[in-house]
């Protein structure tokens, strides 16, 4: 149905790195992506002890607005991005987490 591809402690220590988040197509808009991705923060946060988590969104891919959605904001780094007859641009995106309140 879905996967979630978790880097931990990329770039530094304490970063968790999303390399890939998908939903096979037919069940997207059913919420599962979301779902994965609190999951996926919980781990990261209680598990691997990370306190950002980033990830990098093709400018030209409209799942840009899915991850502010989910609370991620640019960090204004971005890298070019060819493949085939696509260019666009790497926009990296980044979120802090916090500790759960004990």
């Amino acid at each position: 149905m879905g996967l979630l591809d978790i880097i931990d402690g990329y770039p530094l220590l304490g970063t968790a790195f999303i390399g890939l988040l998908a939903v096979r197509e037919n069940l997207h808009g059913a919420g599962l992506g979301r779902d994965l991705y609190t999951q996926a923060e919980t781990f990261i946060r209680d598990d691997l002890e990370a306190r950002v988590i980033r990830l990098s969104v093709v400018e030209a891919n409209p799942v840009g607005g899915f991850w502010k959605r989910m609370g991620f904001v640019p960090t204004g780094e971005w890298k070019p991005y060819e493949v085939q007859t696509v260019a666009s641009r790497l926009i990296l995106m980044e979120k802090l987490i916090c500790s759960p309140a004990k």
